[in-house]
């Protein structure tokens, strides 16, 4: 099997990346950044590059993890995010179609409305309510044109030690640099994801030649205050943790007040699930002391 990978350079396919190299398969890693030793530079908006190297490289696969994900920056650059997370993504559907590769596309669970008040499973109807949102549903719908697919929604990803720019890198961070108080949104909810898991089971669902949209998230749903106060748990910490509402820091682009997802499709159709998020970050927190 070949398998090919745009976006390698991030949380997510650090964590792929380590998993597939033990796998016995070749494996092909492009990335937003400079050359290493196991990625090679790609400009996905560049679309006659990516042609290039996807029809060079033949592949059998292509895992498309590269995407704006700040939610904010995407708000204040509707144009570049449509063109990175879109139009990109609609070159990589023709090309797929064309050469007859079967895509597996990283979504989010951004693309509802928020408004639901338990976790959205796959078949809730999507309206994103920022761009972030917008550019991903549209690129989830240039996917769905091809004959062999498979799109994984997931939640607030977790891991990548030194590659996290996330949320828990900054609290980590901010306990580092001795803050006295920690202030945590407590009324907008999300599925913690840890990378690592999230990777095992994208490798499963490749191996059981998975198709159509799915939810992969690590079980339980929570806010950034109750991930912040587990956090203050697991290192046993006495800094002050304050709730505030979503608003408080300014936030340039709205959020659906209900991000979770709901994995129970995963599990009944290919008997799959990820552990409850507070285990998986408690493993991550302590991988890291």
């Amino acid at each position: 099997m070949r398998i090919l990978i745009i976006g390698a350079d991030g949380m997510l396919g650090g964590s792929l990346l380590a998993q597939l190299k033990k796998k016995d398969i070749t494996l092909f890693a492009f990335s937003h950044t400079k050359k290493t030793r196991d990625l090679t530079p790609l400009e996905i908006t560049d679309h006659e590059q990516v042609r290039n190297i996807v029809v060079s490289n033949k592949p059998d696969i292509i895992i498309h993890l590269a995407a704006l994900t700040n939610v904010d920056y995407c708000e204040s650059h509707e144009d570049e995010a449509f063109k990175v997370n879109y139009e990109a993504t609609k070159n990589i559907v023709s090309i797929c179609k064309k050469e007859d590769i079967t895509l597996y596309f990283l979504s989010t669970g951004a693309v509802f409305s928020g408004e639901k008040k338990k976790p959205y499973i796959e078949n809730d109807v999507c309206d994103p309510v920022n761009v972030y949102g917008k550019t991903k549903k549209k690129a989830e719908e240039e996917v769905r044109k091809l004959s062999s697919y498979c799109i994984i929604r997931t939640g607030w990803l977790i891991g990548g030690g030194d590659k996290d720019t996330k949320f828990v890198s900054l609290i980590l961070s901010q306990l580092k640099n001795k803050t006295p108080l920690l202030r945590a949104v407590s009324d907008i909810y999300g599925s913690p994801t840890l990378t690592f898991d999230l990777a095992t089971v994208i490798i499963k669902l490749i191996e059981r030649k998975a198709q159509g949209t799915l939810h992969a998230v690590n079980r339980g749903m929570a806010t950034r205050f109750d991930i912040t106060k587990k956090i203050l748990e697991i290192l046993k910490s006495e800094v002050k943790l304050e709730p505030v509402p979503f608003g408080y820091f300014k936030e340039n682009a709205k959020r659906p007040t209900m991000e979770a997802l709901d994995s129970s499709k995963l599990k009944s159709q290919y008997h799959l699930s990820l552990p409850p998020w507070q285990v998986s970050l408690r493993t991550y927190i302590k991988s890291l002391i």
